[in-house]
């Protein structure tokens, strides 16, 4: 839910509404009624500090041109010049409400109707926020307002809409929800009277004869439509403004605060403050914007610091710890030295037994089949001399009795060794003093 405060000068008085807005729903939150003299002070001690402002500008210019159909970027240039033409001002601002097309002289134009306001007479009532530390949203002329609360739609024959502000009254005429007309005259007494029923009279007359629009109703806003004692009616029907639904406030505050309530919900495109201000504005906001920038980049440069000081004294406590463990790392080391010292000692014998081998189990098979008749195996002895290579050596005993006995069986029994897979007799000896004999062979695994 966000505030918003209002301000409408009206005639003497100076009307203020501050108020919620959720959404399109509008709460009125506090009314004040301030005069002239008053209002400085105000400003200074309030603690709001963007208004909307609506005003109804005595001195104002407003009619309805034609203009040849341009595009809308051209549009804005054309009518301002235009106005210089009708008004002899040079120095103003102004806004306009397309009417609609119209045929001149077989060609298409546009009826626009403009409004327009001195800058000197915008100035004087934007420097009063501005001179205070305050800033205008907008200022909307008077009539801007109060048709911002008329029911958009379609209506052929236009409706008249009359309001006060403060001893001055505006009659205007819409047509399919534009503005076309805007007439104010004086008034003398509060409320809706007989004065007020002639004048409307009078306004419906030359709306039907130099405008041909014959409004098909008239609405009476703010504090004329409460009760009143009138002897003459007027040609059209006449009605007060119901309040619109999303406006939550009482009616006596509905009816003395009317302008003021419809300030909130005036269309931007009758904003008539003047670019000097508009400027302002959007350079205020363009600071805000950076302020808030810079802000956060403050914090999020703070946290960044903060969190680096917790990582540098993490850090730090960590290199502490470390330190504090060297003494623990050294002794555990030494340990370790101590211990690398006595495995050194027993490496020759560990790698001796891990040496790879060839397989003995097969020659152990193969010797075991051969037919030794009368020799004895005395002892086989195995060494490795390559990764897939073994030197063996069988030494032993014959059982014969004579020489030629003894070299029958050795030749037998290495014939037979020869045949066997992998396995080559590569020497022989015989001691016959000792019947003993041995046989030198080379053995391969795959």
């Amino acid at each position: 839910m966000s505030k918003a405060v209002a301000v409408s000068f009206e005639g003497d008085q100076i009307k203020v509404i501050h108020a919620s807005l959720k959404g399109h729903t509008l709460s009125v939150d506090r009314t004040d009624v301030l005069s002239e003299g008053d209002f400085d002070d105000y400003l200074l001690a309030d603690k709001s500090t963007e208004y909307i402002v609506t005003c109804q500008f005595r001195g104002a210019f407003h009619d309805v041109l034609t203009t040849p159909v341009v595009k809308s970027r051209y549009l804005g240039k054309l009518i301002e010049s235009q106005i210089r033409k009708a008004t002899g001002e040079k120095d103003f601002s102004f806004i306009y409400t397309i009417i609609g097309e119209v045929t001149v002289e077989k060609k298409k134009a546009l009826e626009v109707f403009y409004y327009a306001v001195r800058n000197d007479d915008v100035r004087g009532i934007a420097e009063r926020f501005y001179e205070r530390g305050k800033t205008v949203r907008a200022i909307y002329p008077a009539v801007f307002s109060a048709i911002s609360l008329f029911a958009r739609g379609e209506d052929e024959k236009g409706i008249m809409g009359v309001f006060s502000t403060g001893n001055e009254r505006t009659a205007f005429l819409t047509k399919n929800g534009a503005l076309n007309f805007v007439r104010t005259y004086d008034a003398y007494e509060k409320g809706l009277t007989d004065y007020d029923i002639q004048n409307i009279n009078m306004t419906l007359t030359y709306c039907s004869q130099s405008l041909r629009i014959s409004p098909s109703s008239i609405l009476v806003m703010g504090d004329l439509s409460g009760p009143c004692e009138i002897n003459t009616l007027p040609s059209v029907p006449l009605a007060g403004l119901n309040r619109a639904g999303n406006i939550e406030c009482s009616m006596e505050t509905y009816d003395g605060f009317f302008l003021t309530l419809s300030a909130f919900f005036a269309s931007r495109s009758s904003n008539i403050l003047s670019r000097e201000f508009r400027n302002i504005n959007l350079l205020k906001n363009y600071f805000a914007y950076a302020s808030m920038i810079f802000i956060i980049v403050a914090v999020l440069c703070m946290g960044f610091t903060f969190n680096e000081a917790k990582d540098s004294a993490a850090i730090k406590r960590s290199v502490e710890s470390s330190v504090g463990d060297m003494k623990d790392i050294e002794n555990i080391y030494s340990e370790y030295t101590a211990i690398e010292e006595e495995i050194i000692k027993y490496r020759p014998s560990i790698e001796f037994l891990n040496r790879p081998a060839p397989d003995i189990y097969k020659l152990l098979i193969a010797l075991g089949s051969v037919n030794t008749g009368d020799l004895k195996f005395n002892a086989i002895e195995a060494r490795a001399v390559e990764d897939n290579a073994m030197a063996v050596t069988i030494s032993g005993t014959s059982l014969a009795g004579t020489y030629s006995s003894l070299q029958s069986s050795l030749k037998n029994m290495i014939d037979t060794l020869n045949k066997t897979e992998n396995l080559e007799v590569i020497n022989r000896s015989v001691d016959l003093t000792k019947n003993t004999f041995a046989i030198d062979m080379s053995y391969k695994t795959e």
